[in-house]
């Protein structure tokens, strides 16, 4: 997503982002917003988000749920224009609780929730079973970062 800078209030940190549509949001920037006066009226601000999920069944199971969480964060060196990014991971075995092959649904007990995925390939659904383990890793990142304005063509 690519939003412009339309306005800013330096008092109030406060910046005032457009969309493609015309719509306009007020956001205020915190102090954890490093860098806010590099920010100027016609920039561009790109954010990004991104989920991934991947699962490997193990038959028959017998290991203990476990759950282990990751994270990173960054943010610009000093006089850059303002990014920071936040990627979290985590690695789990969770225990097949029940198989709904109708609905396409399989809930799984992990260490500290129970969750229902839709399962999109029903082969890959037949194969699964209550009892079964599931040893996966979903990672989700974020990234925003405040770009230059375009220069401007000359005619």
């Amino acid at each position: 997503m690519t939003l412009v800078v339309e306005a800013i209030d330096k008092a109030s940190r406060s910046v005032i982002l457009k969309n493609s549509q015309g719509e306009q949001t007020k956001i205020i920037a915190g102090d954890e917003v490093k860098n806010f006066d590099q920010i100027k009226v016609g920039d561009q601000v790109i954010a990004s988000y991104t989920q991934e999920l991947m699962m490997t069944l193990k038959k028959g199971g017998g290991a203990l749920r476990q759950r282990v969480d990751s994270s990173q964060q960054g943010t610009a060196a000093a006089g850059q224009k303002p990014a920071a990014f936040e990627a979290k991971e985590v690695a789990f075995i969770a225990d097949v609780q029940q198989v709904d092959l109708k609905k396409q649904i399989v809930t799984l007990r992990g260490a500290q929730r129970t969750v229902r995925l839709k399962i999109k390939d029903p082969e890959q659904l037949k194969l699964i079973k209550k009892g079964d383990q599931v040893e996966g890793v979903f990672s989700e990142a974020i990234a925003i970062a405040v770009v230059p304005a375009p220069a401007k063509a000359k005619k």
